[in-house]
């Protein structure tokens, strides 16, 4: 709520911050600028009622655009701090862990691509993400998360990615393809010489056989048996020059 942002934006003003358009009032025939637009400096209750302002008949893209560039401001705010623990009080609670994680790395704000979804006139307005926009968040998850991890142990299976050719590109144009098929890609590497013609999934016990075979076939590859039950993985796949083809 305001009063909690209000908390959490005191511990870093003033926050900079750049308005695009003025803040107004309607009072009587006319309106009153609250906000002139410029270049500012927001104390805590300033910036959060300007993050839940909005002007007579403004466009929600114009409102959420102000959001989150306020967003971005009091991110940098907190990534600048001499004291990150001081900047995000609580330690612990709500959003403080998250404001430390995002301030002091690397994050990637962004406005979700949400369409209106048909609901009843006496209910509040429901936003969803149609197949594009599960498409770009998607996209996303992908960037922000190369290299997933399972939720549960063997959710996904285990794969050493060896490079059989020498070249980066390869390999790195097939680690989404292998990600995208349900592949946890827990080494990567170089195989013992880069003279491989043939891409090759090969599974060390029996059971793994469908997982080699689906991952081979999403990259044009070939699962084959190699009889190493002691491996610590499920899968090696092997890059072979193929790959420059397909």
């Amino acid at each position: 709520d305001s009063d909690t942002l209000r908390g959490w934006m005191r511990l870093v003003e003033p926050i900079p911050f750049s308005l695009p358009d003025d803040l107004v009032v309607e009072q009587g025939d006319g309106v009153r600028v609250e906000y002139e637009a410029g270049n500012l400096e927001l104390g805590a209750v300033d910036a959060a009622a300007m993050y839940g302002w909005r002007n007579p008949g403004e466009f929600d893209a114009n409102r959420t655009q102000r959001q989150l560039d306020l967003w971005t401001s009091w991110l940098d705010r907190i990534g600048g701090a001499d004291d990150l623990i001081a900047a995000t009080l609580p330690f612990d609670d709500g959003l403080s862990p998250y404001l430390r994680s995002l301030g002091a790395g690397s994050a990637d704000l962004s406005i979700l691509p949400l369409q209106p979804a048909i609901v009843a006139l006496d209910t509040a307005a429901l936003y969803v993400l149609d197949d594009d926009g599960d498409a770009w968040l998607e996209s996303k998850a992908r960037a922000m998360v190369p290299l997933p991890i399972g939720s549960t142990l063997g959710a996904r299976p285990t794969v050493r990615l060896l490079d059989g050719t020498g070249s980066q590109v390869l390999r790195d144009r097939l680690i989404p393809a292998l990600v995208a098929a349900g592949a946890e890609i827990s080494v990567i590497g170089n195989a013992a010489d880069f003279e491989w013609t043939d891409t090759v999934v090969a599974y060390h016990l029996p059971e793994n056989a469908a997982d080699a075979e689906a991952l081979a076939a999403a990259i044009g590859a070939n699962a084959v048996f190699d009889d190493d039950p002691d491996q610590a993985i499920d899968l090696t796949v092997t890059i072979g020059s193929d790959q420059e083809t397909s």
